[in-house]
């Protein structure tokens, strides 16, 4: 059972799905990852409001990090390694593609990590927004309003948008 709450933030609706285990994934637009499909959800808010509270405050700029248990189950092998190094950047900071691969324990891997990032289930959760190119360009963003959402969260957290 997944449960899930809709919030309305600045960049438009944003999508929260928890487990009992964590937050599973998040969406901005209405998107559900289509593996989840066939998993029945409910819309109570009794597991994922504890992360809506975190993530108003987090949009509203009131608060620098995000205290969640995270469901990994949407994230296997490598993706898994880049996605679990990307959690220890911080607000305000960025990394390039080459470097998480680095911290990932896979040199030489920036393309991949770029793959990793195109389908991250958990974007804000895990921080994708805070990935650039190696030349200091934004780079893409496979959510909703691409990089006008990217830059927007950079800039949220004090980060002057890349070209």
């Amino acid at each position: 059972m997944i449960d899930v709450i809709r919030l309305d933030t600045p960049l438009g609706p944003f999508v929260i799905g928890a487990t009992e285990t964590g937050v599973l994934y998040t969406s901005f637009g209405d998107h559900r990852p289509a593996v989840l499909a066939d998993e029945p959800e409910r819309l109570d808010g009794a597991l994922a409001a504890p992360a809506a509270h975190q993530f108003e405050a987090y949009f509203a700029g009131r608060r620098r990090t995000l205290d969640l248990p995270i469901d990994w189950r949407l994230s296997k092998g490598f993706a898994l390694a880049v996605r679990r190094a990307l959690t220890e950047v911080g607000w305000g900071e960025v990394v390039t593609y080459g470097e998480l691969a680095r911290r990932a324990e896979h040199p030489g891997a920036a393309r991949a990590v770029g793959t990793a990032m195109a389908t991250n289930p958990l974007p804000v959760v895990v921080p994708c927004h805070r990935v650039l190119a190696a030349n200091g360009h934004i780079g893409g963003y496979s959510g909703s309003g691409g990089v006008d959402t990217k830059r927007w969260l950079l800039r949220l957290e004090g980060v002057s948008a890349p070209r």
